[in-house]
């Protein structure tokens, strides 16, 4: 029982992160296709980031990574997809190059969201606050989601990491 509840506070970590900065973005752009969640380097992005929030919240055996990524795909996606575990495994063998660029953005994005990274480590976005900041605040989205530690820097990330490969 005991592992089914750090499975569970982990998945809900997941989702209650994830999840909101998606219908953010889903608010902004519109409908996001369902085939943009296969592509190679959103199941890269998406899925290491569930896995990061996950052990945040605690050790988690292969078994309930697994339960937690499919859970928790499935509701920030809208897409029941019992095959995503599959696919993140073959993309990870086949070193698939978008899928490790996602992998490696949604690591860096999780840095700093959560302050683990100074911003003055990434000279390169320099101007991306106030990119991301034209990008938020023309649609009156005061009340958007926390971005964390990371702040503005962190907002910037997602629109470069994820907004702009969902858009069509």
């Amino acid at each position: 029982m005991r592992l089914f509840w750090k499975s569970s506070r982990a998945k809900r970590a997941a989702i209650s992160t994830i999840a909101p900065l998606v219908e953010l973005s889903r608010s902004q752009i519109g409908t996001i296709q369902d085939q943009l969640w296969r592509q190679p380097y959103m199941i890269g992005f998406l899925s290491t980031l569930i896995t990061l929030t996950a052990l945040r919240n605690g050790e988690l055996d292969s078994e309930q990574m697994g339960l937690t990524q499919l859970e928790a795909w499935a509701a920030i996606t809208g897409l029941q997809d019992d095959q995503i575990g599959e696919d993140i495994q073959l993309l990870s063998a086949d070193a698939d190059a978008h899928f490790l660029v996602g992998c490696t953005n949604a690591a860096v994005f999780y840095r700093v969201l959560n302050g683990e990274t100074p911003v003055e480590n990434f000279r390169d976005f320099s101007a991306a606050p106030t990119q991301a900041s034209a990008w938020f605040t023309p649609f009156g989205f005061n009340d958007k989601p926390s971005f964390g530690k990371g702040g503005e820097f962190a907002e910037a990330l997602w629109v470069e990491f994820f907004n702009e490969h969902v858009k069509i």
